[in-house]
């Protein structure tokens, strides 16, 4: 994603499902435009606030894990000024953290803390996850993923 190596304007469709962050929004907006053709989609996830004012403590957690978050607004005002248009966005549903994400984590990690029990690495980031996991089933009608779907 860092150095993609495709030939420029050859893509009908991007897919950057829960990724996009890894380049950044603002590099992954310009650079995706680049390889999509004329009247190409991008579509990807942007984690985004819900709310004007988020929970102090929910603010704190992602000022450090992801202090790009941003209300689903900016993220369409930053597509919109790096030429797209905005076809559709939609939060994705409590039930896709849930049944697809944390759910299945939490299963794999019980079964990891017995396994690496004194590893305090592996202790580190399950303590990590954990957290994650308290903040969005304390948080969750605050901040989630936001679904873009553009067109160049």
């Amino acid at each position: 994603m860092i150095e993609m190596q495709f030939e420029k304007e050859s893509f009908d469709l991007l897919w950057a499902e829960g990724s996009i962050f890894i380049i950044g929004l603002s590099r992954g907006l310009k650079d995706f435009w680049g390889y999509l053709r004329p009247g190409g989609y991008l579509a990807f996830t942007e984690l985004c606030w819900f709310v004007d004012d988020p929970p102090a403590e929910a603010r704190e957690f992602f000022d450090n894990v992801y202090p790009d978050i941003k209300p689903a607004d900016e993220v369409r005002r930053m597509a919109v000024a790096a030429g797209y248009r905005v076809i559709d966005s939609f939060n994705l549903p409590d039930s896709a953290w849930w049944d697809d994400y944390y759910t299945p984590m939490l299963a794999r990690m019980h079964e990891l803390k017995v396994k690496n029990a004194g590893v305090a690495e592996a202790e580190a980031v399950y303590g990590h996850c954990e957290t994650e996991i308290e903040m969005f089933r304390r948080y969750s009608k605050s901040y989630g993923y936001t679904f873009f779907v553009l067109q160049k």
